[in-house]
């Protein structure tokens, strides 16, 4: 994979097998279905955009989880620190934004290439060493970065001059891109705010908006950076992100006009959303909001106590009581219509008989019913008391399902605290979150999961280009995961981005649905 900027006009040409270009004169390819706007982009007014909690920790990058819609992290991320790539959730395609190029002759060996006069909103320098610096800083296990996984990945890094980084990496990868795009690795602080050790509370980067104000839990405040290298971008003078958790509430605000743009979760929310006039954009993604088995606990890993949960949940159901019948079913781990999309790797149908005989197998070995804790995030509630009612058709096996605050699973998965956890699941392409999530030793591995057999599959994934060569790796790892189980993808509702057009235009997004909140604008600025 070669990702670079190349002037409108260009020569389109393919490279090794692939090469992602984008106009040079602006800051990334537009992405996502924007409202029709009604003349030039006017600058001026605050946007007020509902997300379903406050950040997991600090501004640090390393303290960041991760660029997703569905945590506030990652439209944080990319006000205060921009982005130097992004995934083009159209075609998946990963595209340069602050960076120039990222390119790679062997998987290898990356070149990352800056564009030219970058700054920090501190007038300092926006270089190679900044970058090198800030990905060094998510290898240090005392940060405990969500990026640790990538970072560790590296086996040097090499500052050619002021806007290129070598990168060499410990193994081949042509996804590496992906990874840069997805994880906090995409966003650069100052050095100087990192030296100072001020990060975490006054952060410094180089992204269309800076942090004006916070108050934890009720909003967070950004002001336009009048040095974004983009301009005229930002057009918006303010952007306030309100944490609102339940999701009715955040579409009751929309309608009571004390919000401009909300975070969806589920097909419902987008369904009401449309019935109150509002715009809506979903990204078609494969996965979906999964159960998580802890491996390295006794009850969890035992595949008959997660092939019968598999066999007991039935998705359909699960969708009904969710999503009030909206949404697709979900019968695979690659939607419909996606590149990997495979028929054949289709998950058994539900079966309660079979999946009785397998806990009363247990039970009768440990001389009594099966037990086990089940964490689910307060915005996914509904799918976990779905997923509690099916089980309470099973004899000898007892629930403790536990409603916690959004990100203590997350945490308490870090740390294998747990036996059962939900997680949204969202993938647009198997790299790198899936791959990272199985791999032996990765701090993203949170399932304790290790089989040497998945892990030549997703390493022949990375290695090519290839799209029929790693569809068959896919096909090989559809056919590990629906026997080992390592989780059970139970919903398939991808999140939604929903607006009020009337106030705001050019909408568009980037990876499972950021907001490119330096190109929105108020109509009535």
């Amino acid at each position: 994979m070669r990702i670079q900027n190349t002037r409108v006009g260009a020569v389109i040409a393919v490279i090794v097998a692939t090469l992602i270009l984008l106009p040079g004169c602006g800051g990334g390819a537009s992405s996502g279905d924007a409202d029709e706007a009604s003349g030039p982009p006017q600058s001026g007014g605050t946007a007020t955009f509902g997300v379903t909690g406050d950040i997991s920790g600090t501004f640090d990058p390393a303290k960041l989880l991760s660029v997703s819609t569905t945590i506030a992290d990652g439209t944080v991320g990319y006000l205060l620190y921009g982005s130097l790539v992004e995934t083009n959730p159209n075609t998946q395609e990963v595209v340069p934004v602050m960076a120039k190029s990222l390119t790679s002759d062997d998987g290898t060996v990356w070149n990352l290439v800056l564009r030219d006069g970058l700054k920090f909103s501190d007038g300092t320098a926006f270089d190679a060493a900044a970058v090198k610096l800030n990905w060094e800083r998510h290898a240090d296990p005392a940060l405990a970065s969500g990026a640790g996984g990538v970072a560790k990945s590296f086996a040097s890094l090499e500052v050619v001059d002021p806007v290129t980084l070598r990168i060499k990496l410990k193994k081949i990868n042509f996804q590496f891109p992906r990874s840069v795009a997805l994880f906090a690795v995409n966003w650069i602080a100052s050095p100087a705010a990192i030296k100072a050790g001020t990060l975490g509370e006054k952060p410094v980067g180089a992204g269309p908006f800076t942090l004006k104000e916070r108050l934890r839990d009720d909003h967070m405040t950004f002001a336009r950076n009048p040095a974004y290298y983009d301009a005229p971008r930002p057009y918006l003078d303010e952007v306030v992100l309100r944490p609102i958790g339940d999701a009715a509430q955040r579409l009751n605000s929309a309608a009571t006009g004390q919000l401009d743009a909300l975070v969806g979760l589920t097909r419902n929310d987008a369904v009401q959303a449309e019935k109150q006039g509002l715009k809506v954009r979903t990204v078609n993604m494969s996965g979906g909001h999964a159960l998580y088995f802890n491996l390295a606990k006794p009850t969890s890993g035992d595949v008959r106590f997660r092939r019968a949960i598999r066999l007991a949940v039935d998705n359909a159901d699960v969708r009904e009581s969710v999503e009030q019948g909206s949404g697709e079913d979900t019968n695979a781990f690659f939607a419909p219509g996606t590149v990997f999309a495979n028929p054949a790797g289709a998950w058994p149908k539900p079966d309660l008989a079979a999946a009785q005989k397998l806990i009363d197998e247990m039970a009768a070995e440990r001389g009594g019913p099966i037990r086990f804790s089940f964490l689910v995030s307060q915005p996914n509630e509904a799918m976990g008391n779905a997923v509690q009612t099916q089980l309470a058709a099973l004899k000898n096996l007892e629930v403790d399902l536990q409603v916690v605050s959004q990100f203590l699973p997350t945490q308490r998965m870090i740390a294998g605290d747990f036996e059962v956890a939900d997680f949204n699941n969202f993938n647009l392409d198997p790299e790198p979150r899936i791959g990272l999530l199985l791999e032996p030793g990765n701090a993203r591995n949170y399932l304790r999961y290790d089989n040497p057999e998945m892990t030549a599959v997703l390493e022949a994934g990375r290695a090519t280009q290839d799209v029929e060569k790693r569809k068959e790796a896919y096909r090989k790892f559809d056919e590990i995961v629906n026997r080992d189980v390592p989780w059970v993808v139970v919903l398939r509702s991808n999140p939604n981005v929903i607006w009020d057009k009337n106030k705001l235009k050019d909408v568009t997004v980037f990876e499972d649905g950021i907001v490119h909140w330096d190109r929105a604008w108020r109509a009535d600025a």
